[in-house]
């Protein structure tokens, strides 16, 4: 009777190891469409700007909303002149009913950082927050990029850091 008690304690106990191990796989590899799904719902609703930028097959991606065509002419500006207007999809949609919140005049410069020195970038920016993720070459770019974008935005908005350092 004994014996089959632990025999049983030690059947769960590997059914529990395996589905961890199923649980973090899943995780690492669903991770990425996540934040990209979680991106696409963010920019779709809300009456604030939203941008959301990727690097999708050696195209640069700009999703959003933004308030006018000025705003939106000048992300799409800045970003042709860093990856080439042959590279950039515009998908950024305008609508004058939208916000016009301080920290939007910061955005074009934020996009302009991100988009020069970060690999394989990818940027949210929405009232919420200012999400970077991609590569940089080092930490000392890593925490430039971080630091221009909280001193760009101010104290009402937050940076968070997604950037993986990759040194050559």
């Amino acid at each position: 009777m004994g014996e089959r008690i632990v025999s049983q304690k030690v059947l769960l106990l590997i059914c529990l190891f395996v589905l961890a191990l199923l649980c973090v796989w899943t995780s690492l590899h669903y991770a990425p469409l996540i934040v990209q799904q979680a991106g696409a719902s963010l920019i779709s609703v809300g009456s604030a700007p939203a941008l959301y930028v990727r690097a999708v097959n050696d195209q640069l991606v700009l999703e959003g909303r933004m308030p006018s065509e000025t705003i939106r002419a000048s992300l799409m500006t800045r970003a042709e002149d860093v990856v080439g207007p042959d590279r950039v999809i515009a998908k950024i949609q305008v609508n004058r009913r939208l916000e016009q919140p301080d920290w939007l005049v910061a955005v074009p410069a934020i996009l302009t950082d991100v988009l020069s020195h970060i690999n394989a970038p990818s940027l949210l920016i929405s009232e919420y927050g200012v999400t970077i993720s991609g590569q940089a070459p080092s930490h000392q770019v890593k925490h430039q990029v971080i630091q221009r974008a909280a001193s760009l935005l101010g104290s009402g908005m937050n940076v968070y850091d997604r950037i993986v350092v990759v040194e050559q």
